[in-house]
């Protein structure tokens, strides 16, 4: 058998990749179900995840809507032929051959061309920035942050990602006290970490009255609509440059 029989119920041949058997769906479905790093992580964080972490780390550098979808896309031929750890690829040349070929068509179709030198690199950078294993610390990190900061107060959740969840009782005002005091803890840890990278916590907050018909996704949406306006005013913060 020559092909691989995709979610969508293509015959897809990775070796001999065809532009048009190329389905977002598969793409998607695949990997949210793939784990980075081979499993070896605290808790599962799909190879999806990552590649929505790194578009959305580009939309808050600034960078172009072309970008971030080159980094929702740099890992998409993982969903056709898998991926392999890094000393292993290093031996496969041929894998390796493979691999850029289909990445290649990918770009292609989605984006109409390969990426630029100047849009590779930025890629390499955010990509490096998001490893499994940093990645694993930086959730965790996160986590700990939250959870000290809201105490019994409330309740943290990760949603997904990168992405969590604060519960409280309160107003908009008490909210915005939590995210000063999560930045205040962020910076604390910046200031002394050894990481070559700022862990930075991005924070958006809504207000809701409890009543009937109250809908959470709606709140959830205004939260992230906050979060997202933070972020468009941050640029360039993962690198962290001594003297």
């Amino acid at each position: 058998m020559s092909y691989i029989t995709t979610y969508t119920r293509n015959h897809f041949n990775p070796v001999h990749p065809e532009a048009e058997k190329i389905d977002i769906q598969d793409i998607a479905h695949a990997l949210s179900l793939t784990c980075r790093g081979n499993g070896h992580v605290s808790s599962f964080w799909s190879v999806g995840e990552h590649c929505i972490c790194c578009a959305k780390e580009a939309l808050g550098r600034g960078y172009s809507n072309r970008q971030a979808l080159a980094c929702l896309l740099h890992d998409a031929s993982e969903c056709y032929m898998s991926d392999v750890p890094r000393p292993l690829k290093q031996e496969m040349p041929r894998y390796r051959e493979v691999e850029e070929q289909l990445l290649q068509v990918i770009y292609k179709k989605f984006l109409g061309s390969s990426l630029t030198d100047e849009e590779a690199q930025h890629l390499k950078e955010i990509n490096d920035s998001f490893g499994h294993i940093e990645g694993d610390f930086s959730i965790r990190h996160c986590a700990e942050v939250l959870k000290k900061v809201v105490g019994a107060d409330g309740i943290v959740g990760r949603i997904g990602g990168d992405e969590f969840c604060v519960v409280t009782l309160g107003n908009l005002k008490d909210g915005q006290q939590i995210i000063e005091r999560i930045r205040e803890e962020s910076d604390a840890f910046n200031c002394t970490s050894d990481k070559e990278y700022y862990v930075e916590l991005s924070a958006g907050c809504t207000s809701v009255i409890c009543r009937n018909g109250l809908v959470i996704a709606d709140a959830l949406r205004e939260a992230d609509r906050a979060l997202y306006e933070v972020k468009k005013l941050r640029r360039n913060s993962v690198k962290k440059i001594r003297l």
